[in-house]
């Protein structure tokens, strides 16, 4: 009987879900509306997959991007699962043969972009499928107060009028409170499960930086670095100027755009994937579906255009839970650049408020002296109260002092204007302004006009984008951009909570350097780890050639670096190690256990001191013909030691002759009295036992190879 988890396995090779994972298939499979956000490498494509696969019929999947759908396509079709998709790009040949198949029930899978959804070619064909399951993907484009709204989105809704009794799935990586709530209503869900995700990613650093040698800071980086990179780049002429500019430095990079050949940007992206290029120099598209879980750096070399960007475009780093780093470049000349493209664009006006208010938004979090993961957190509707420790702000913290009543002041005035006031127009009425639009809505008659006369307009905006990111007031982006206060900054206003914020800088402070010119000595021990870690790193991406796959899934970087911290040297000890399965111990096991103990042998040989190898060093100059004596006498250890290093690489599955030491009858003898004792088995207790009968070497013996048989047994 397939179950969530046999199809995990079957058909994705894990054996855990992620996160929410299982409940949200749960509450599909049982025919639920359901609403998932899970940030980027929660895992959100089996969320729909596992769902359909255990329900009969076809699933339709909405999704925004070609490249995205043919991705999907590839991999589903790669693990023998029926999948085919429906764009712009076809020939009305191609999309009828499609579409047959579809009716005909022989695909599991239909990805359509949004465009084709509504078109009568399109919904006489539905009318004859069977669809299990409707799944939009990269839901947030459906509102409008998402970052990337496509209004060809809104066209879902009459799409479910033809699929009633068909559940939904909405996925998304990034979406706010507003937006989620937005999806909801657009998608017309009825009483939809709701799953959302922390969007806490511990593992990630974050530094951002304003732009200033960007191309010296950039190859410093990656030099004194190891890992994949992207770079993300905000046009097509920067991506060649930066893969050039890293080529120059002997850092194999590559570009990626919409404007290369299909054949140039799979190429491209195959050789990212492979580790043959070390770094993609891409605009914001890249990165959609793929799932390269050893990406350590996203870097951002101009201001990206709104947060839920951002916090998308750096989840490409560290998914395999290992430290990574997520820099950004910005300036005041990228603001400006974006506000002169999206008001020439052709957006409604509305739209083009909501751009500028994003970008505002995320040009504040740029320049706050503001914990960066508090802020995008809070962003997000997830509290933090705390400081991460980690990120640029915390790492080189300015002065603070008691803004408790500041803040009151401005939390005041929101609340009295009935909450109906920006940014700029807040700071003018505390500032005691008599802009035309102040007496209009006789604003200088509240208690806080002029209130705030002690600050200058620039630091009021300074304390006003810190209050914003620590979560005392947001900016209602579906009604105007208007301020208002949350349920934090009312218990500064109402209950007296004190707040502390960072005092406006005074002109030309020096900022926090990205690296630390100081140079650290590392221990022998460091040195070892580094440099085994690198030969399994070499090792790895030579198997990988010869087996045609991306490195990481031979093994994951997080694997290598347990073999680092464990150095597996039998079979059993290798099995132990988080991400090696029986199947690739088979396949791969070998090498990499005849690489760390090569090195092992190396540093011992060299006499430097390898932690937890003993007992290897013992076993390899016994099966090179050395008799135990004369190991304990070149190592200087006792004849006892030595045997007991022998029996413990026998226990780990080495192959030992054991009747040199016990023959079989003895053996047994011993073996059926050691249920009346607890491991770990005592030699002085058996032998007192015994009334001496048997000598410690035959004892010892006798447990290695009941533990080496239990070891065995099912």
């Amino acid at each position: 009987m397939n179950t969530p988890q046999t199809i995990l396995s079957r058909f994705f090779h894990h054996q855990h879900f992620r996160p929410s994972q299982l409940p949200i298939i749960e509450s599909v499979v049982a025919g639920k509306d359901t609403l998932a956000i899970l940030p980027t490498g929660g895992g959100k494509s089996i969320c729909f997959q596992i769902p359909a696969l255990l329900l009969e019929g076809v699933c339709i999947v909405v999704s925004p991007l070609i490249a995205l759908m043919n991705d999907q396509v590839a991999r589903l079709q790669e693990k023998k699962i029926a999948a085919a998709a429906l764009h712009r790009g076809q020939s009305r040949e191609e999309m009828e043969e499609v579409l047959q198949q579809a009716e005909a029930g022989e695909l599991k899978f239909l990805y359509v972009s949004p465009e084709r959804i509504t078109t009568k070619l399109f919904l006489v064909a539905l009318s004859q499928m069977k669809v299990c399951l409707l799944a939009i993907d990269e839901a947030h484009c459906v509102s409008q107060w998402g970052y990337d709204f496509r209004p060809a989105y809104l066209r879902i809704a009459e799409l479910r009028k033809h699929l009633p009794g068909v559940p939904l799935i909405a996925l998304t990586a990034s979406a706010t409170p507003t937006v989620r709530e937005d999806i909801v209503q657009q998608l017309k869900m009825k009483q939809p499960e709701r799953f959302v995700n922390s969007f806490y990613r511990s593992n990630l650093r974050y530094r951002l930086k304003k732009a200033d040698a960007t191309d010296g800071i950039l190859v410093e980086l990656l030099k004194k670095s190891s890992g994949s990179a992207i770079v993300y780049c905000s046009s097509r002429k920067q991506t060649h100027h930066i893969a050039q500019w890293l080529q120059l430095h002997h850092i194999s990079a590559a570009p990626y755009h919409a404007g290369l050949t299909q054949e140039e940007r799979n190429q491209h992206q195959e050789d990212w994937i492979n580790d043959r290029v070390r770094v993609m120099a891409a605009t914001n598209a890249f990165g959609m579906g793929i799932d390269k879980s050893n990406v350590r750096f996203v870097i951002h070399y101009n201001l990206p255009r709104n947060l839920e960007g951002y916090y998308q475009e750096i989840g490409r780093a560290g998914r395999d839970g290992l430290e990574s780093a997520a820099l950004l470049f910005f300036s005041y000349g990228d603001l400006l650049s974006y506000r002169e493209m999206f008001e020439q664009g052709e957006a409604s006006a509305e739209q083009k408020e909501l751009k500028l208010a994003k970008l505002e938004r995320m040009f504040q979090f740029a320049e706050a002296p503001v914990c960066r993961r508090k802020t995008v957190l809070n962003y997000f509707g997830e509290p933090f109260d705390g400081q991460c420790g980690n990120c640029d702000v915390c790492k080189n913290p300015p002065r603070h002092f008691d803004a408790t009543i500041p803040a009151q002041k401005a939390l005041s005035a929101i609340s009295r204007t009935g909450q109906r006031v920006g940014m700029s127009l807040l700071v003018d009425i505390l500032r005691g302004s008599n802009r035309k639009e102040i007496l209009d809505n006789k604003y200088h008659l509240i208690k806080t006009y002029g209130a705030g006369r002690e600050f200058s307009y620039d630091d009021w905006l300074y304390l006003l984008s810190q209050m914003l990111h620590i979560g005392l007031i947001e900016i209602a982006y579906d009604d105007h951009n208007c301020l208002r206060v949350t349920p934090e900054g009312h218990k500064v206003l109402f209950e007296g909570k004190q707040i502390s914020l960072a005092m406006p800088e005074p002109k030309g402070k020096p900022g926090e350097k990205v690296f630390s010119s100081k140079v650290v000595e590392k221990s022998k021990t460091q040195l070892q780890r580094e440099e085994l870690l690198s030969r399994l790193h070499l090792l790895r991406r030579d198997l990988a050639i010869q087996h045609g796959i991306p490195p990481y899934t031979l093994f994951s970087d997080v694997t290598l670096q347990q073999m680092v911290d464990v150095r597996p040297l039998s079979d059993a000890e290798m099995l132990d190690v988080e991400g090696v399965s029986e199947r690739k111990l088979q396949l791969y096991g070998d090498a990499f256990l005849r690489e760390i103990r090569q090195f092992v042998l190396e540093k011992t040989r060299a006499g430097e001191k390898i932690t937890g190898s003993t007992h290897y060093i013992s076993y390899h100059m016994y099966q090179q013909g050395n008799t135990v004596e004369e190991i304990a006498q070149q190592r200087g250890f006792s004849p006892l030691t030595i045997m007991n290093h022998l029996a413990t690489m026998y226990e780990r599955g080495e192959l030992l002759d054991i009747s040199l030491w016990v023959s079989p009858e003895p053996c047994d003898i011993i073996q059926g009295a050691l249920p009346m004792f607890e491991e770990p088995y005592q030699l002085k207790p058996l032998y007192e036992h015994f009334s001496e009968r048997f000598n410690y070497d035959e004892i010892r013996w006798a447990i290695a190879d009941f533990r080496k048989s239990a070891h065995r047994r099912p």
